[in-house]
């Protein structure tokens, strides 16, 4: 009996598999010949298409070719410098092929060395000056363009470029004029990087004219960055950035970003640092004060190893957001200091002792430092309804206020809801 069950349960599996075969494999038309049914949707390589059979374990395709199109679609137009890109669409299956570059055509450019297609220099010129109601100029050293830029107009860069020498007046560049201040006419200039660098072996910008930095990277390697002048405006576009990276500490004073005076005005939209010096300062001797500095929400003010901000002769000083970080972020010596947002970031690790510096500052670890000392621009007045705190040393505090003989603050104004309390 055990036998019979076990033959009959053979002889049904041997009966099914031709079943679900017959059920799965390609038809047989009346003239017993196989008849295939083809997906609808296309199946390609990079150079063919086809249809394949319905049935997976049949090889048999249909419409079988190669891809065909007679035109390209452009991906990306090729530019001067730029290869561009390229492919065919298939006009019968749709897929793309034929992937492939266009070539960069070159500048096309005439006798001003300037390329009449994308407005890009001839190899060998790195600056162009575009002045109000005159031709464009190519210039091959950034000193030349420089001494050609007018009132209003505009110097571009158009590769990285390292001064070594040629600066003017103390190792800088001067940009404007030294005039008497009842008499004075103040002209406009603004450098375009183009996205470059311009490295000074020896110092920045002596600035007495109106200036706007934008899209690119200005580096001093020697003395200070900027020196923001006789009633001149620095303005640092977002996508800016003034740095200084000069370490000499017998070149005392000489390693600063960006540093104002004489009534100067700085609007800091982008990124002011020094690496061993203070990133944007003031300048503490009496004459030479009066200055105001906005730093804008989205700025960056950074010194890697001292105060980042010192404004001992200050007029205004204004933090309406941006990031600040030093090892004191803030040192207020005189003036009227506004805080009303930004984050502020005091990275010494060892709480330091005051001590007054005269026409400098020392970094605490306290992250705002107020010091009332008697300085020219009169004895500090604040104000701080907003921001972020935030310091590392163990007793080093938020806002710190010390005082230098028997000077005080005019007013310290601190919003509650900060939570903050000035430690004198």
């Amino acid at each position: 009996m055990k036998k019979k069950s076990i033959f009959s349960f053979v002889l049904a599996l041997c009966m099914l598999v031709p079943a679900c075969f017959m059920l799965t494999a390609c038809k047989k038309d009346n003239a017993n010949e196989q008849k295939h049914e083809f997906v609808a949707d296309w199946t390609y390589s990079e150079t063919e298409h086809w249809h394949k059979c319905k049935d997976e374990n049949c090889s048999e395709v249909s419409d079988k070719g190669e891809h065909q199109s007679d035109t390209w679609i452009v991906d990306a137009e090729a530019t001067c410098l730029e290869d561009g890109q390229r492919h065919q669409e298939c006009v019968i299956c749709g897929y793309s092929f034929n992937r492939e570059s266009i070539p960069h055509t070159g500048h096309n450019c005439g006798s001003d060395h300037i390329c009449t297609i994308c407005g890009g220099l001839e190899e060998g010129y790195v600056a162009k000056v575009s002045n109000v109601d005159a031709a464009a100029v190519a210039f091959t050293t950034f000193d030349e363009a420089l001494t050609q830029l007018k009132d209003n107009g505009t110097l571009t860069l158009y590769a990285d470029v390292t001064v070594k020498n040629g600066a003017e007046e103390g190792n800088y560049f001067k940009i404007g004029e030294r005039t008497d201040k009842e008499n004075k006419t103040i002209k406009t200039y603004t450098i375009d990087f183009g996205g470059h660098t311009l490295t000074s072996k020896k110092g920045g910008f002596d600035l007495y004219a109106n200036l706007t930095l934008k899209n690119g990277k200005m580096v001093a390697e020697a003395r200070n960055g900027i020196w923001v002048q006789n009633d001149a405006h620095l303005k640092i576009e977002r996508d800016a950035t003034v740095e200084c990276i000069y370490n000499d500490v017998k070149d005392e004073g000489a390693n600063y970003a960006v540093v104002a005076t004489q009534g100067a005005v700085v609007d800091v939209y982008g990124t002011v640092h020094s690496v061993y010096g203070t990133a944007l300062s003031g300048n503490g001797t009496s004459g030479l004060g009066g200055i105001v500095c906005n730093i804008h929400d989205g700025a960056v003010v950074k010194s890697d190893k001292n105060v980042a901000v010192y404004m001992p002769n200050s007029r205004e000083l204004n933090f309406l957001g941006g990031t600040v970080t030093g090892t004191t972020a803030v040192y207020i010596k005189s003036g009227t200091t506004t805080i009303s947002g930004g984050t502020f970031d005091a990275t010494l690790e060892t709480k330091a002792d005051y001590l007054h510096n005269g026409n400098g500052c020392n970094a605490t670890g306290d992250t705002i430092v107020i010091e009332a000392c008697g300085y020219p621009g009169g004895n500090p007045v604040i104000n701080i309804t907003g921001g972020t705190f935030n310091k590392v040393a163990e007793g080093a505090v938020r806002v710190a206020y010390y005082t230098f003989e028997e000077n005080e603050a005019v007013a310290i104004n601190i919003a509650p809801s900060l939570g903050i309390e000035v430690s004198k």
